[in-house]
Formats: C-alpha cells, sequence, structure tokens
C-alpha cells in the first residue's frame, strides 16, 4: 500500500509501510514542486517574482532557520522517531525526533545556565597560546558573568 497518494493540493499522507517508501514519495513531491517553479518561471518570465528568496540554491539544497519550523504544517510520524512535516512551499522534511528535542533541551540549558565562580584558596597562573588567549580576550564577557 502507497503512504501517500497524489491529489490536487500535492500530498495526502496515509500510514506508512517502511521508510523506502515515505522517502522516495517525498522525493517525487519535491520534483513535482520543483517542476511547478519552472513553469511559474517561464510563464512570468521573471525569476525573482516565481521564486521568492527562501534559500533554494541551484544544486537543491534549502536552507531553513529556526522561525521556519514554525510555519511548517505536520503531515504525520513514522517508525515511531520521526516526524514529517511540509513548507509553505511543499517542500517535505524527515525531521528526527530525539535530535529535535536533544537540540530544544541544549538550548534551554545553555539559555537559562549561569556560571557561578568558585575561587581558588591560591590562584593558579594560566599559560595559553597565542591562539587561547585571542580566543579568551574576544569572548571575555562569557568569563565575566
Amino acid at each position: 500500500k502507497s503512504p501517500a497518494r497524489e491529489t490536487s493540493s500535492g500530498l495526502t499522507w496515509a500510514s506508512f509501510s517502511d521508510t523506502n517508501s515515505v522517502i522516495a514519495a517525498a522525493r517525487r513531491e519535491r520534483v513535482a514542486v520543483r517542476e511547478r517553479r519552472q513553469r511559474s518561471k517561464l510563464a512570468r518570465d521573471s525569476p525573482s517574482a516565481a521564486c521568492p528568496s527562501n534559500g533554494d540554491d541551484d544544486d537543491g539544497k534549502i536552507s531553513l532557520k529556526k522561525g521556519d519550523f514554525e510555519k511548517m504544517q505536520i503531515l504525520g510520524q513514522f517508525n515511531l522517531g520521526f516526524i514529517l512535516a511540509k513548507t509553505p512551499e511543499n517542500h517535505v522534511f524527515i525531521i528526527d525526533q530525539h535530535a529535535s528535542d536533544e537540540k530544544y533541551n541544549f538550548e534551554k540549558l545553555v539559555a537559562e545556565t549561569v556560571m557561578h565562580e568558585q575561587p581558588l584558596i591560591a590562584p593558579m597562573p594560566l599559560e595559553l597560546s597565542l591562539a587561547d588567549e585571542s580566543c579568551v580576550l574576544d569572548n571575555m564577557e562569557i568569563f565575566e558573568k
């Protein structure tokens, strides 16, 4: 059974039988989106109007920013650990739930953690290379917290 069926508005995701069929359907959808964009560009004869800059490169790579994830539509979950999501431009992404959770927790920890200093009884001299010393000086606000 196919994991998705084509409709006039794109893909409608049903159940997922295996990872390979999901990846194949996502690739087909991406090719279809690219073809629609190319037809639109030819029709308007203006590449900037037909395809606004959203990080797409000619080599097929897409750049995402954090805010782009808020705009994604969740299509479903498969293999008990991956989320399928679609951007407003109809790009389909497979998102690793565990990695996303780790990234979220790490960023939250970094934002909320304040380092408390503990003075040494006898200060220890610190020998640094020129590169390390430059790095410390460039990031002095972190060490002064």
